[in-house]
């Protein structure tokens, strides 16, 4: 972390001269990281879209009616049905989120980028509730080339990654916040689940992403029954250090 260093003189007159030699105090001022910590910031390495629930939502009373990419390329988010979903404030370490339980969901119909192919990195923080046979965090825009994350009873209340094959993760996702991470990249797919690898080696499909949408499936149904925060993705893999950095970014950013 870089710091600034500033000299400062302090000097103490007595009838025009010196009472004592000038005392030099040195300050160390660290710039505060967006998340509070020392992790590399998402933006590091090139997010292809990144949401960050302070920055860049448009809400009325309640409602979410738009919502700004945080990276550069432009991937801002609209209403995706016939309802807008709402947002609730300082819902976790003073944040606000998505509250999807609502209904509604945001989406873009097509990439800056076009249709992104595999391979793709993607992190999500959100709460589980565990009360739904299907929620989905996130799925495509259309039933073409779906790209799809889900849980619910149905499934065991297990973290459910799609691209034309669903894989599942070993163990159930307990009710409450969590961050999320996949690795889409064909036979060679991973899940992970609080920074820990709950699958490798899943074959999930081929699907390329040609839109997103979060917080229900493509037709809009089946929402994520309760909050999401951040939701930032890349066009590649990310080794363990990326990995490291952009979890524990995220998971500092959000008090988990």
């Amino acid at each position: 972390m870089k710091r600034l260093l500033f000299s400062l003189s302090f000097v103490v007159f007595s009838l025009g001269s010196w009472a004592q030699p000038p005392e030099t105090l040195l300050l160390s001022i660290a710039p505060a990281s967006a998340a509070g910590s020392s992790f590399t910031d998402p933006s590091d390495y090139s997010p292809i879209f990144w949401y960050q629930t302070d920055t860049g939502m448009t809400v009325d009373s309640e409602h979410i009616t738009a919502y700004a990419d945080h990276s550069p390329n432009g991937n801002d988010l609209v209403q995706g049905g016939a309802s807008a979903p709402h947002f609730t404030n300082a819902v976790q370490n003073g944040l606000r989120a998505i509250d999807a339980a609502t209904g509604g969901s945001l989406v873009r119909q097509t990439l800056t980028q076009g249709t992104v192919s595999q391979p793709m990195t993607i992190y999500f923080v959100a709460a589980y509730s565990q009360v739904a046979a299907y929620e989905f965090l996130m799925d495509s825009y259309a039933s073409a080339n779906r790209v799809a994350v889900l849980a619910g009873t149905s499934l065991a209340n297990k973290l459910d990654l799609y691209a034309g094959t669903d894989q599942l993760t070993t163990a159930a996702v307990g009710v409450g916040w969590h961050y999320f991470t996949v690795i889409v990249n064909g036979a060679s797919s991973k899940i992970r689940v609080d920074g820990v690898e709950q699958m490798s080696g899943l074959n999930v499909g081929a699907n390329a992403l040609a839109g997103i949408r979060f917080g229900s499936s493509y037709s809009d149904a089946n929402q994520w029954k309760s909050f999401i925060g951040d939701v930032v993705g890349y066009d590649s893999v990310h080794d363990a250090t990326k990995l490291a950095n952009v979890e524990g970014w995220l998971k500092s950013r959000w008090g988990l």
